[in-house]
């Protein structure tokens, strides 16, 4: 947290009439800078990233905010920081088994791996009209807040979300095995939406996206364990890519209107109230079909996995040529 310290001085020899007097601040907000490698001490104030530079961190306490810089990259395991972190343009964090009292917000940034790790606040991406927003890749991880992104690739892997999930102009937003509590929003993915054994509390709203959009278990583009319980109205409308609806608990309505080709729906759903709108059912998958879904790879996971790997190793390797942080 940032404190300010002044000084409070007098003139020596009071006497009738004399007046207390304000000195200067005795310091300016404490502001550490990272480059290289740091262990288990505690940073009094922020800390920054520089541009370019690179900075690993392995218990580390940081009682402020900590700010990624253009280009530079974080890789921290068993970290607090008790602010936000901040990334800015092609900026890379990775945070694992590590808490943030506040928000993550990355503007234009590389993208942030998050594994068994706390956000307290929101996890935000956000592009500009000339650069895309960064990638989100999470496990195991907490966020108290929001998610929201209008760029780059989402991806919640058993992952809880104690807020909304809302993304828009992503180039795609998967979930797998994660809890929203509350609503989801997809609109306008150019790779579309694979929602595999999830639990979303509020409404569900999947609409104008180009890619395929999948609603439960069971679908051509994957297949995982579990039904998606949906505990209110379901909405895909608009979508261009396909809409596959199956093996789902539905505790509302589901509404499909306006998607090209039509949404198709398996027989495997429970819907509390009425699917409406057009769509057709789709016949029960073969034995064969099914098993050869279930193997195929999560190539999206996998090659996101994949492009952060390398930022890592390449951030890692850096820090380790420039030796110990001077924190």
């Amino acid at each position: 947290m940032k404190k300010k310290l002044f000084a409070l001085a007098a003139t020596a020899g009071i006497v009738a009439g004399s007046s207390l007097i304000w000195a200067a601040p005795a310091s300016a907000d404490i502001v550490s800078r990272c480059v290289g490698e740091a262990g288990a001490v505690t940073v009094p104030g922020d800390l920054v990233i520089p541009a370019g530079k690179a900075c690993t961190l392995t218990g580390t306490t940081i009682q402020g905010d900590v700010r990624v810089a253009r280009g530079a990259d974080l890789v921290a395991t068993d970290i607090t920081v008790e602010g936000d972190v901040i990334g800015q343009e092609n900026s890379y964090a990775e945070l694992t088994d590590s808490e943030v009292t506040g928000q993550l917000n990355l503007r234009t940034a590389f993208g942030t791996y998050l594994d068994g790790t706390e956000i307290g606040g929101n996890l935000v991406t956000r592009g500009t009209d000339e650069i895309a927003g960064g990638s989100v890749l999470t496990a195991d991880t907490t966020v108290g807040g929001n998610v929201v992104s209008n760029g780059g690739e989402v991806l919640l892997e058993t992952s809880d979300v104690a807020g909304n999930v809302n993304s828009n102009g992503s180039y795609y937003t998967d979930l797998y095995e994660t809890w929203v509590d509350g609503t989801v929003t997809v609109r306008g993915n150019e790779l579309g939406s694979i929602n595999c054994a999830v639990v979303v509390q509020g409404r569900a709203l999947f609409a104008d996206n180009a890619g395929p959009v999948q609603l439960g278990s069971d679908g051509p583009e994957t297949s995982c364990e579990g039904t998606s319980y949906w505990g209110a109205n379901v909405t895909a409308s608009g979508n261009t890519g396909g809409v596959t609806v199956d093996n789902n608990i539905v505790n509302g309505n589901v509404a499909l209107n306006g998607n090209d080709p039509v949404a198709t729906v398996g027989e495997n759903n429970v819907v509390r109230g009425q699917v409406r709108g057009d769509f057709e059912e789709s016949a029960p998958a073969t034995a064969a079909r099914r098993m050869a879904v279930a193997e195929a790879p999560q190539t999206r996971a996998d090659a996101l996995q994949k492009k952060f790997e390398e930022r890592t190793g390449s951030a890692e390797a850096e820090a380790e040529k420039a030796g110990a942080a001077k924190l």
